[in-house]
């Protein structure tokens, strides 16, 4: 063979080799990493009528792989302007995982009895306390309150006159997780700039944003991981059919280098 065609044959196995390897790497990396990563956005807006009070909800929803539950979600809401708002609380239904502690208080011992036992009782009480803060703390997981962007009033200093400004309202709301898959609204409370409270917060049910979250049911998840697997495995097989056929080209192209051939050694002259 001229050495421009080892050349040449030579080039070919390499471009075999390096794109079998590199689709090999790719396959493998979706095999062993099988979880979604890629972090995925959800925009939407919500136009919110209700009695005396109309705005619009930006809701933006963040998480990493996909909308499935028990995975954690970063939510941000913003609205329009608005009058005589004061402040508005947003409660993701379906959000919770909240356990309510029944048990009330603990009984404290009858007249006379041992300083133990009054020990043992203020002991419990300081037990239940904690898990009342506790039960609160959980409770609120799921709870926005939203922060007013403008001030509420501006003044006109040519009339000396105060007028009311309308107001925007942000909020942001991290690790927010759903434990079931489905359709989840979200309840609305609003604070007017009077000092009263209508909506969700007070058992008004229509100060709702229906279906404003989708989650998928956490079998997705083990979808997406089956997909990635079976996707990788594709690539291996890619990588494998190239990687192959390049390696046998190389061993026999450096074969005859690698195994020099012995002289022959004859017995005896021939006549």
């Amino acid at each position: 063979m001229s050495k421009l065609a080892r050349v040449v044959v030579l080039v070919i196995s390499f471009a075999l080799i390096g794109p079998g390897l590199y689709f090999i790497a790719i396959g493998l990396s979706r095999v062993t990493n099988n979880k979604p990563n890629n972090t995925v956005t959800e925009i939407n807006d919500y136009y919110f009528y209700r009695g005396q009070f109309q705005t619009v909800f930006y809701i933006e929803a963040t998480t990493i792989g996909a909308f499935i539950a028990d995975n954690p979600i970063n939510v941000s809401v913003t609205t329009n302007s608005m009058l005589n708002v004061s402040g508005i609380q947003l409660e993701f239904l379906g959000a919770s995982k909240y356990f309510p502690n029944n048990t009330g208080p603990p009984s404290p011992p009858p007249e006379g009895s041992s300083e133990q036992a009054w020990n043992q009782y203020e002991q419990a009480v300081q037990e239940w306390i904690n898990a009342t803060r506790q039960d609160t703390q959980k409770i609120s997981e799921n709870i926005m309150h939203m922060t007013n962007d403008t001030h509420l009033t501006w003044y006109e200093p040519f009339e000396n006159r105060t007028f009311p400004n309308p107001s925007t309202f942000s909020g942001e709301l991290q690790n927010l997780t759903y434990s079931a898959g489905g359709e989840f609204s979200i309840g609305v409370t609003i604070f007017l700039s009077s000092g009263a409270v209508e909506g969700y917060g007070l058992g008004d049910t229509s100060y709702v944003i229906d279906n404003a979250l989708t989650i998928s049911p956490p079998e997705t998840l083990l979808q997406i991981e089956s997909n990635n697997i079976l996707t990788g495995l594709g690539w291996i097989g890619i990588g494998i059919s190239l990687f192959v056929p390049g390696l046998v080209i190389l061993v026999e192209l450096i074969k005859p280098y690698a195994i020099p051939t012995r002289p022959r050694v004859y017995d005896g002259d021939w006549e």
